[in-house]
């Protein structure tokens, strides 16, 4: 997908986290674990932000 290419590293995290939260399609979350993968990025989806 294209759209997913435009998007930097930290941006695509941040939509994966929000689709999983907001429980978007599976086929939409599939789309973003395979760009995530293909990228190499690791997500500890247990940290929490830091204030």
């Amino acid at each position: 997908m294209n759209s997913l290419n435009k998007l930097n590293n930290e941006d695509l995290v941040k939509v994966y986290i929000s689709a999983n939260k907001y429980k978007l399609s599976v086929e939409f979350i599939d789309l973003l674990e395979t760009e995530i993968y293909r990228r190499n990025i690791s997500i500890n989806l247990l940290q929490k932000p830091l204030l």
